[in-house]
Formats: structure tokens, C-alpha cells, sequence
């Protein structure tokens, strides 16, 4: 009794219902959740991480509990039991549904719908403060039942996080997410990362969404259909509250970012294509000044960081390094170039001695703005900024692929992170990401290898240093 009595949390993990059909099905029956719910009289939140139907015994485990705890359903998938009656206890809903083909029902057709069934779910959770809805496939098909089906008499939650993965509202459903969604309390977005579904988003959601403090958007790349840069660009003009803010694979205006004036992490990436060897948009010097001159409460930044003629841009690693007196985290992605491997990488090639040479770069300029500004201001804050991370390669979850390459895309990964010198030694610490994951993989009596696609271009990393 007294260990139950200290159990504030629950999380029951998907492994739970990684059982054969009849084993879950014995799972679901006897309730498992339900009897740890009544058995932890302090509980205050569950996390259930797949899939399970709300039955009578599962509800009235958390409305007759006498600490209210709430759940997380973070696995709904549309097939399992949907509610009679309102959930009160559900704060979080993360689903993902398959697109289904309309069809014509019929006497005999008892199979529920995946999407009125969430739809029901959605609506029994009055204190819903999140919510995540991922479609997916068919998405060639327009009349695949993938949208609310609304009768005016709903009732939104006040969501506080909403997130839109492959959900397009279409326009005689449109007016009741207008008129009836509470977009004041809204303050976390994401959508993506279909292009054209993203975009006749965000078409929708202007001027509505001006509460918001967080804002994700991603775009698959290698698609037909370019990402329309200009909603995204009057979708950021229409408000201004922006702390967050997160853009993969769209080229957006420093101009629209720093519309954002208390931004305070800023991620900002262009995935790479299969052999990206073309010039591509990118920042620069100027971009960098205006940015840290509008946003002056930066503590996280994520850019690329583009070569120039054959060089590191020098110029744009040092004005980042004179800049963002409140940065702590700093992140810049630097392109491989030729994915596959059938041609050479861009040059320089990022590996030990080129992250040092970057690294020594920064930290030196950072140290001499902070010195020069420290000797005129003494009262002035010191750097905060402790790591400078270096990345190269693919993100999977950038592509819309089921080809088999995400070996060849993992192969491709590196990343580095430099620790600013010390005081005594002033020398920079180097770490190796992938190649310490795979090492340590290696002490364990696992197989592995250097994850770089391209080892031969790594440059003398036989024998690896911590130290410069």
C-alpha cells in the first residue's frame, strides 16, 4: 500500500498490446488499465500508448477516482470502441486514421467508420487541451472520408495544441471551425507535411490563429507540387506573438521571421534532395544582423549553413558569433551534397578537422565580441552559449519514400558538437555523435560500423580526439 501511495504517474507502453489477436483481445476484456487506475489512489495522469476501447469499466475507473486523474490517449486508431457518454478526464488525443473510400452502406454493413469514430471521441472530450490527427493514404482519392461530417450542434474544446497532419476541412465544413473553434486559446500549431493539404491550410487558417506561440510547419520534399511560399509568408504577417517557430522545407523572409520580435527558438531547414548539388537559397550575413537586431530574446537558433564558393561562409558564422546575446543553443546544418554516394560530397567536406576549424572560428569571435562589450559594459550578462552543434545529412521524416533507403539516408547522418574551450586548457572539446552511439554499440558485443556514407572523405579520424 504505501509504494501505491507514491505513484503519481502511469504510462502504460505500447509493448502492453503486442500480444496475438486473442491475447489482446483478453488485454481489452478484463481491463487490465482500469484495475491499476483504481488501485493507485494518487495517480494524477495516465499515458496509455496504444490502442484501447473506452468501456464502461475503463470510464468509470477515472470518474470514480478520488484524485481526477487525466489521460493521454496516444494511440487512437479509429476501430476501438468510442464513448456513450462525456469524457472529462481526457486532456490529450493523439490519432492516427486511415483515409477510407466512401462507400454506400448497407444493411449488413456494420463496420464502423475510423473517422466518425474519432470525430465522436473528439467531441465526448470537453477538456481536451491537445490534440494530434495524422491521415493517411489513399490520398489520390477526393472522396476518401477523411473530414468531420458537422450537424452545427458540436461543441469545440478549447484546445490549447492542435496538430494537422494529412487532414484537409473542406468548405461546408470550414464555417464551423471558423465560427465555433476557440482560436483565442490555441498558442501550439503544426501542420504538414503534405504540401498541397498544407496549404490550402494555412489559406484557411490566416488571421485566425493570432494567439499563437508555438508554430511548426514541415513539407515533405521530392514532391511534384512546390510548397506556395506566399501563404506561409501572409500566414506569419497576420499576428505577431510568435516564441517558437519551426520551418522545414519552405524559403521564407528573414523579413517574416523576425515579424516575431519575442522569438525564442527559431528552426529554420531545407532537407536535402538525392543529389543536391545545385545552389539553393540560403542565410546570410545581412539575414543574421537583422535577425539579432529584431529578435533579441533568442536562445535557440537551427540554420543551414551553406558554403560559398568552395569555402566556409566565415562571414556568416562570424556574425552569428557577434550576435544573440541570450543564445544558449546554436545548431547548423551543412549539406552532404551527393546523397547515394555515387558522386563525391560538396567540398569542404565536414569532418574532424573541418568541425574543429568551424568551431575554433566561432568560439574565437564569440569571446572577443563578449570581451570587447564586457570591458565597455561590465554589468553585462555573460555567454550562455556553451555547444555549437554541426549536422549533416538526411532526416527520414522529411520524405515521403518506402523504398528502402532510409540505410543508405542513416549512413549519411553526422553530427558533431563542439564544447567552447575551457578555461584552463582553452582548447575545444570535440564529440562524435554517431561515432560514439556505434562504439558503445561495439563494447556491448553489437556489430556495427562508422555511420558515414562517405568515410573515405572523413579526413585522418583513425585515431579520434576529444581535444583540439
Amino acid at each position: 500500500m504505501q509504494l501505491r501511495a507514491h505513484v503519481q504517474e502511469l504510462t502504460v507502453p505500447q509493448t502492453a498490446a503486442s500480444y496475438s489477436l486473442g491475447q489482446r483481445d483478453d488485454f481489452e476484456d478484463r481491463d487490465y488499465v482500469a484495475q491499476l487506475v483504481e488501485h493507485l489512489p494518487n495517480l494524477r495522469r495516465v499515458r496509455v500508448m496504444h490502442p484501447l476501447p473506452l468501456t464502461d469499466r475503463y470510464i468509470d475507473s477515472f470518474e470514480g477516482h478520488p484524485n481526477k486523474p487525466e489521460l493521454h490517449i496516444l494511440a487512437f486508431q479509429g476501430w476501438e470502441k468510442t464513448p456513450s457518454r462525456s469524457l472529462d478526464f481526457v486532456s490529450t488525443i493523439k490519432a492516427s486514421l486511415l483515409r477510407e473510400r466512401q462507400r454506400v452502406q448497407t444493411d449488413d454493413d456494420n463496420l464502423p467508420s475510423m473517422m466518425l469514430n474519432f470525430q465522436k471521441l473528439f467531441f465526448s472530450c470537453p477538456n481536451l487541451k491537445s490534440c494530434s490527427l495524422t491521415m493517411f493514404g489513399p490520398f489520390e482519392n477526393p472522396d476518401a472520408l477523411a473530414t468531420f461530417e458537422m450537424t452545427g450542434e458540436e461543441i469545440f474544446p478549447r484546445l490549447e495544441s492542435l496538430s494537422l497532419n494529412g487532414y484537409f476541412i473542406r468548405p461546408n465544413e470550414w464555417p464551423h471551425w471558423r465560427d465555433r473553434f476557440s482560436w483565442s486559446s490555441l498558442s501550439s500549431l503544426e501542420v504538414g507535411p503534405q504540401p498541397e493539404l498544407t496549404d490550402r491550410l494555412l489559406q484557411k487558417l490566416k488571421g485566425h490563429t493570432t494567439s499563437l506561440k508555438k508554430f511548426k510547419i514541415t513539407v515533405w520534399t521530392g514532391e511534384d507540387e512546390a510548397a506556395a511560399q506566399e501563404h506561409l509568408e501572409g500566414f506569419l504577417y497576420a499576428f505577431d506573438s510568435l516564441e517558437t517557430l519551426e520551418i522545414t522545407n519552405f524559403v521564407c523572409p528573414v523579413e517574416t521571421m523576425a515579424n516575431h520580435r519575442n522569438l525564442v527558438r527559431l528552426a529554420v531547414h531545407l532537407g536535402e534532395e538525392w543529389d543536391s548539388e545545385e545552389v539553393i537559397p540560403s542565410w546570410n550575413a545581412s539575414d543574421i544582423d537583422y535577425l539579432d537586431d529584431n529578435c533579441p530574446n533568442l536562445e535557440v537558433l537551427e540554420i543551414d549553413f551553406e558554403r560559398q564558393s568552395g569555402a566556409w561562409d566565415d562571414e556568416l558564422l562570424i556574425s552569428v558569433a557577434k550576435g544573440f546575446d541570450c543564445l544558449r543553443e546554436l545548431c547548423l546544418h551543412v549539406r552532404v551534397g551527393s546523397v547515394r554516394g555515387e558522386d563525391p560530397p560538396l567540398t569542404p567536406v565536414l569532418n574532424y578537422q573541418s568541425a574543429r576549424e568551424i568551431g575554433s572560428t566561432f568560439f574565437k569571435a564569440r569571446k572577443h565580441s563578449f570581451d570587447y562589450y564586457h570591458s565597455r559594459m561590465p554589468n553585462q550578462k555573460p555567454d550562455q552559449l556553451e555547444r555549437l552543434s554541426l549536422k549533416t545529412g538526411v532526416d527520414w521524416h522529411l520524405y515521403n519514400r518506402f523504398d528502402g533507403d532510409q540505410t543508405v539516408e542513416e549512413l549519411n547522418k553526422n553530427t558533431f558538437e563542439l564544447r567552447k574551450p575551457t578555461f584552463n586548457t582553452g582548447k575545444l572539446t570535440l564529440v562524435h555523435t554517431e561515432r560514439d552511439k556505434i562504439e558503445a554499440q561495439n563494447r556491448q558485443g553489437y556489430p556495427g560500423e562508422i555511420g558515414a556514407l562517405h568515410e573515405n572523405y572523413l579526413g585522418s579520424i583513425n585515431i579520434p580526439t576529444r581535444t583540439e
